[in-house]
């Protein structure tokens, strides 16, 4: 499930927002739908942020 805040901040958009805010607000609420899908079928809770898990690796001198 995506973060309350955001979801209300995406339904603000797209109700009062310019065309260009409501455009950006459905791709971001398409992109939230998509990770809160991900998250439950990977048992996550999805709370937590995706790439949290992720470790780049380390820097090579040169």
């Amino acid at each position: 499930m995506a973060v309350p805040g955001v979801e209300w901040a995406i339904w603000e958009l797209m109700g009062t927002g310019t065309e260009r805010a409501r455009r950006k607000a459905a791709s971001l609420g398409r992109i939230c739908r998509r990770w809160a899908a991900a998250s439950a079928a990977d048992g996550e809770r999805g709370n937590g942020c995706p790439a949290a898990s992720v470790v780049p690796p380390a820097m090579m001198a040169s």
